[in-house]
């Protein structure tokens, strides 16, 4: 009986043995899953490449037990034209940013340390030790031959020591990092061509009429900066940039001769004028990635008092971009020469706005204005590439200039 008493607990001890390590299994399974959602998250919603990084950091030195996790992006990994490293850390570092990286790199380079973990589908992962700077376990962020990065655990808590485990997972973590690195650089090489293929069309436009040369880019640069002193998302300053970009481009089907014309509109010309809204907005229906725009290329023209165009929309009726547009709009349109007047001096165009708050523009975007320091932010806009200061705008009866700009 007391064998019997003796093979049952030690059966009892394996089973509880194999319980503890299964349970012990399957967290470890939850955390490392856990930690690829938050790492696809990120990728998904960022696409600031120092802000993913910080979030990887951050859930890797929780994943590890680590003391400290360090992320470096060398220089021609970005499209920033940086011409330093950029260093992302979270935890308590053993030595300097610089230290680490002079007495590490070097090894990783000739292949130093030793090694954990090598896998031709996987990035090489490294394990070493320094006096000063205790346990590290390193992986280089790879695109090909190409080296883009590195990062590194460093310190394990509670006396335990890097496995096979840890060198895993952080040789996923640095394919993950390769991957948001050239769909980034992929991204930003898709973003040049396409606002290049905008300010193309926009300058094919503005090239119709001499007096608008540079005004869609001015227009845009102008509202973005508004948008941004209001607190609002780079996301939504984006997509207003865009919409200044594009608020004129019903005009091309508005005849040249009625654009270049250097003196009063009559009635019919100016109805013509009125239509290039309109037309914009047909334009741009057709794109999927531009219905968001559509808005504040329709009603860029309208007025809070309601005494606008194309639909004398009123007040809050008006969607905020076009409120913006109108702002930025109109102050490109009197600091800019035209054939029959001269360019109104900016602080004179600051109080013209300022007049015309809560009947024409958005009382919100006029006090922005006021924030902007707009005679500054002017002389700045003078300098920037490609843009020439000039403009096309019909006045309304009542309107300060540039209501039909």
């Amino acid at each position: 009986m007391a064998q019997t008493v003796k093979d049952t607990y030690s059966r009892s001890s394996k089973q509880a043995d194999k319980v503890k390590s299964l349970s012990r299994n399957l967290v470890e399974t939850y955390e490392e899953l856990s930690f690829i959602y938050k790492l696809n998250n990120a990728m998904n919603v960022t696409a600031n490449p120092e802000e993913y990084f910080r979030q990887i950091a951050e859930n890797l030195g929780e994943l590890l037990g680590v003391k400290a996790v360090l992320v470096v992006l060398f220089p021609e990994t970005l499209i920033s034209g940086d011409k330093d490293n950029i260093v992302i850390h979270c935890g308590q570092l053993p030595a300097s940013e610089e230290q680490i990286m002079k007495r590490v790199y070097p090894q990783m380079q000739v292949k130093g340390g030793c090694l954990v973990r090598r896998d031709p589908s996987h990035c090489p992962t490294y394990a070493a030790s320094d006096e000063e700077l205790g346990q590290m376990l390193l992986a280089p962020i790879l695109r090909g031959e190409r080296q883009l990065g590195i990062v590194m655990a460093l310190g394990p808590r509670e006396g335990r020591q890097f496995d096979n485990i840890d060198a895993t997972r952080l040789s996923n973590v640095a394919n993950s990092a390769a991957v948001f690195l050239e769909n980034f650089r992929l991204y930003g090489s898709l973003r040049r061509l396409f606002l290049g293929s905008m300010r193309a069309l926009t300058s094919s436009i503005d090239a119709k009429d001499p007096y608008t040369c540079g005004h869609s880019e001015r227009v845009a640069l102008l509202s973005k900066k508004l948008v941004e002193l209001m607190g609002l998302s780079g996301a939504q300053a984006e997509r207003v940039y865009l919409c200044g970009l594009l608020h004129d481009i019903g005009k091309i089907g508005v005849p040249e001769a009625v654009l270049q014309k250097p003196h009063k509109l009559t009635v019919y010309e100016f109805e013509l004028i009125k239509q290039h809204p309109v037309i914009g907005a047909k334009i741009i229906r057709g794109i999927q990635e531009m219905e968001d725009l559509i808005p504040g290329v329709l009603h860029h023209h309208e007025r809070m008092d309601g005494e606008g165009y194309p639909e004398g929309l009123k007040g809050e009726e008006i969607p905020f971009q076009a409120r913006v547009l109108c702002v930025g709009d109109a102050l490109d349109a009197m600091t800019s020469e035209r054939p029959y007047r001269r360019a109104l001096p900016a602080k004179l165009a600051e109080s013209e706005i300022f007049r015309a708050a809560g009947t024409q523009f958005d009382p919100a975007l006029v006090e922005t204005v006021l924030k902007l320091n707009f005679p500054e932010y002017i002389a700045e806009l003078r300098t920037h590439k490609g843009v020439h200061l000039s403009e096309d705008s019909y006045e309304l009866p009542g309107s300060v200039p540039a209501e039909a700009g």
